[in-house]
């Protein structure tokens, strides 16, 4: 199990991108190993495209703790409240490649979930929240 919080601060790249940055903690438990908690730099770019059927969003994002990385491409469909999204990530520990869908349920920031990751070749379902 891992995880991590941050706090970033955005910094707006004209109209292409925003860049975040800022202190990152983040925690690991490994069952033989024990548990590990470091601080370190978070630095992220992200980029929001409306478009004539929905929207587009590309994330990367770049962390000091557990030499961790993200990738994410997502595309919205407007009319059917639905997304798409194929996303890459990994650590000193950790790397997985996931596929998944997503219906957002009725006009709210909720959305159903579901995905495949390639990597561990499971099956997952869950829920998301997105403010934006």
């Amino acid at each position: 199990h891992s995880g991590a919080i941050s706090l970033t601060y955005g910094l707006p790249l004209a109209d292409i991108a925003v860049m975040k940055v800022g202190p990152t903690i983040g925690f690991q438990h490994e069952q033989d190993e024990g548990d590990d908690t470091q601080a370190g730099l978070k630095l992220s770019l992200e980029r929001y495209t409306p478009t004539s059927f929905g929207s587009t969003y590309l994330l990367a994002d770049v962390s000091s703790v557990h030499q961790s990385w993200f990738l994410l491409g997502q595309m919205t469909f407007a009319p059917g409240n639905f997304g798409v999204e194929l996303s890459r990530g990994g650590s000193d520990s950790y790397h997985e490649t996931t596929l998944a869908f997503q219906k957002r349920i009725a006009d709210g920031p909720l959305s159903v979930r579901l995905g495949y990751k390639l990597s561990s070749d499971e099956v997952f379902a869950g829920f998301s929240i997105n403010t934006f």
